[in-house]
């Protein structure tokens, strides 16, 4: 076991997960323990998990991530996390006794005033461990647990693997409905082949994380942040080239009205509404009269829409 780092000065109210999508239900946890922290003078504290378990005990069947650690932590600092514990997942932390979890590491780690909790949470070795369980622990060292009903959503209960699903079919509507906010993607720009250019519009080629879950291939309408200002924008999301050939990045985007270079820069790309499936043209000028429509089309979608000048949430890369 690592050496613990010194305990806070305060009590620390806690709440446990993944948190992949930091979505609407992960949300209400988060509240639960701000507001416990405000009302006890103490500090709310997260513990999460990196990489993700999934990927550790199913690794042949890899789940792209929601929000990646980068953007998942300054989410996390952003809705008043004072104390952020990302813990090495493995294979042996997998079988811990949720007991040993509770002492060796709550318990090690935090000063211990509560732990808030969703209606399913499990954990320890084969989820061994429960709200029962902690709740003995918590009279014998002198914690409080909480435990938070489902957040629903069409009447069953709001998880991470459903809007995994609702990205990968390109409903990134319903996927921002069930967030709270729309689905982003943040990558650098990288250089591409330049046909966006070439056949109508200049196209900044998206490089996200490598873990990033990326929506169904198609064509979207999109907002785009970079440097404290704010962008319309038309994205494809590529498998097959459009033209044949290698693809450079999986994300493609065009910025309403925008002028300039953006190679190396970091953008921020949130996926508003599909527009439609991507499809493979016979050559430049069938590309060039499907480009002009995205892009109308695109404008036209913006053109009710007041896009104020707001400062990126996720800066740098």
């Amino acid at each position: 076991m690592r050496a613990s780092k010194p305990k806070p000065t305060r009590s620390a109210f806690v709440t446990i997960g993944v948190f992949d999508g930091v979505h609407l239900g992960h949300q209400a946890l988060l509240a639960a323990a701000r507001r416990a922290a405000r009302r006890h003078g103490g500090t709310p504290a997260v513990v999460t998990f990196r990489p993700p378990p999934a990927r550790v005990l199913f690794p042949r069947t890899p789940l792209g991530e929601i929000t990646p650690w980068r953007m998942k932590r300054t989410m996390l600092e952003a809705m008043g996390i004072a104390r952020i514990l990302p813990l090495h997942f493995t294979r042996v932390m997998a079988s811990m006794a949720p007991e040993v979890f509770v002492r060796e590491i709550l318990l090690r780690e935090f000063d211990l005033a509560g732990l808030i909790i969703g209606y399913d949470f499990r954990f320890g070795a084969r989820g061994s461990g429960n709200a029962a369980l902690l709740r003995r622990m918590g009279r014998v060292h002198g914690f409080r647990v909480r435990l938070l009903p489902a957040v629903l959503f069409e009447g069953a209960p709001l998880s991470s693997t459903r809007i995994r699903a609702a990205i990968a079919q390109g409903a990134v509507d319903r996927a921002a409905a069930m967030i709270g906010r729309p689905f982003a993607i943040r990558g650098r720009v990288i250089a591409g082949r330049g046909l966006g250019t070439r056949y109508f519009v200049p196209t900044a080629n998206v490089l996200p994380a490598r873990t990033q879950l990326l929506p169904a291939p198609g064509v979207y309408l999109t907002r785009v942040r970079h440097g404290g200002r704010t962008w319309g924008g038309v994205a494809h999301v590529g498998g097959a080239p459009t033209l044949g050939g290698p693809v450079t990045a999986p994300i493609e985007v065009h910025l309403l009205g925008f002028a300039g270079t953006l190679l190396g820069r970091c953008l921020t790309v949130e996926f508003l509404e599909r527009h439609r499936e991507s499809r493979r043209f016979r050559g430049g000028e069938q590309l060039r009269r499907a480009i002009g429509r995205d892009v109308r089309w695109a404008e036209r979608a913006f053109s009710g829409r007041r896009e104020n000048r707001l400062a990126s949430p996720f800066p740098g890369c």
